[in-house]
């Protein structure tokens, strides 16, 4: 089922996997990057944004109520993600798949390694602090990566898809959606309001 999502998105952007690991996608706190695409009777969805459009900060949750809001999130989109995405009844589609992660730049472990094996091999002074000046910031930036599909009972056709972010998460400022339709042509449109709709 995974590899079936990530070909679908894939084929939306004509490019590699979207969950595909490296460097974080450009950062613009309040934006949201969301890609549907639909393929007979199932919507396969996916969301990148910096974590700080959904959850007011990008550093992992350290404080009480830093985690209480990253908890809150996670059940949000897993437990009650039919909120966030209202589909027409009449397609009597339900949830089998949802799952939210918060990924970080890969560079600081790469980073702390390099810098480990420098110190063994070097005892240069002046080389070190240079090294040190641009050491970036350990968690400075992530990212929240989502995914989830709905599976219906009828085709995925002449319907809309609502999309109700901004009234669970303020923060999130436009909604870049791509959809790729059961018709196979595909189409952006950038969402800016709450009740934003996606015609399928």
């Amino acid at each position: 089922m995974k590899l079936q999502f990530y070909f679908y998105i894939a084929v939306l952007f004509c490019a590699s996997p979207v969950f595909a690991k490296g460097s974080l996608s450009p950062h613009l706190h309040g934006h949201v990057k969301l890609n549907v695409a639909a393929d007979g009777k199932k919507l396969f969805l996916e969301v990148r944004s910096p974590s700080q459009s959904f959850l007011g900060f990008e550093q992992r949750p350290q404080t009480d109520q830093q985690k209480n809001i990253w908890a809150s999130v996670k059940n949000q989109w897993e437990k009650k993600i039919s909120e966030l995405f209202q589909i027409d009844p009449s397609l009597e589609c339900k949830v089998t798949k949802a799952h939210i992660g918060m990924h970080f730049d890969e560079e600081e472990h790469h980073h702390d390694e390099a810098n480990k094996a420098h110190k063994e091999e070097s005892h240069d002074e002046s080389e070190h602090h240079s090294h040190e000046g641009h050491e970036p910031l350990k968690g400075e930036h992530s990212e929240i990566k989502a995914e989830a599909i709905f599976s219906c009972n009828k085709e995925i056709k002449n319907s809309q898809l609502t999309v109700r972010f901004k009234k669970y998460f303020p923060k999130i400022e436009e909604i870049e959606a791509q959809v790729l339709p059961n018709s196979g042509v595909p189409y952006s449109k950038s969402l800016k309001k709450d009740k934003a709709v996606l015609g399928f």
